[in-house]
């Protein structure tokens, strides 16, 4: 399992995953204890339930002070809004390629925001991250375009309304990482990278996009 501490260092959450597996012979071996025929094994169901929680523990006092059952088979990411109110956390579904991402009240366990049905996400530390102020979500997502090229998108979301703000694309086979709020909340900044022979390595990028638009508002090397 993993953890994440609250701004205030007063709460840790961390989520083990745990996973059982039900397997069902319908035909199975015969009372003489022979093997079941070739076409009954094909018919052999297995079944595998996987399942994550979430436990908010008091630092202080190492008590668990709620328990979040979330049905899924993995739990990709957790983050504290900056005044230790809500939680976000992103997670797949049973075929892992697609994504929920939920906002939930910590103080009463009621998810203030659901984001369903989005697109893998990269694997990135930021890729659900907060304004400063707490007032917008980002996310970073894939996406496909017109021609099936896989191309990470960002959108950006207001908090207190659960309304899409904007989406945009980074463009086709490129890597991106490290992204931040601006102090202000009004832009996003991160690296972008094309994904490149290792033999001819592509050159870093810093790039600045208007949060409300995803307008590019500046970029250097």
């Amino acid at each position: 399992h993993y953890s994440v501490v609250s701004p205030d260092c007063r709460l840790v959450v961390w989520s083990p995953i745990v996973e059982d597996e039900l397997t069902s012979d319908i035909f199975g071996a015969d009372d003489s204890g022979s093997e079941p025929l070739e076409s009954s094994k094909n018919e052999v169901i297995q079944e595998k339930v996987e399942f994550a929680s979430i436990f908010i523990q008091d630092v202080e006092t190492e008590k668990i002070i709620r328990t979040l059952p979330i049905s899924s088979s993995e739990v990709s990411v957790e983050k504290f809004s900056p005044d230790g109110r809500l939680l976000a956390i992103a997670f797949f579904d049973a075929n892992a390629s697609k994504l929920t991402v939920q906002l939930i009240d910590l103080q009463s366990g009621i998810v203030s925001l659901e984001i369903p049905n989005l697109d893998r996400q990269h694997y990135s530390p930021d890729q659900v991250f907060f304004s400063r102020d707490g007032s917008t979500l980002a996310l970073l997502t894939t996406g496909q375009n017109a021609a099936g090229e896989d191309q990470p998108m960002i959108s950006t979301w207001n908090v207190k309304r659960g309304k899409q703000i904007a989406k945009w694309s980074v463009g086709a086979d490129r890597m991106v990482w490290n992204l931040t709020f601006s102090a202000d909340g009004r832009q996003i900044i991160g690296g972008i990278e094309f994904e490149s022979d290792e033999l001819e390595p592509s050159q870093p990028e810093v790039r600045v996009w208007e949060t409300t638009t995803g307008r590019t508002v500046a970029s250097w090397i």
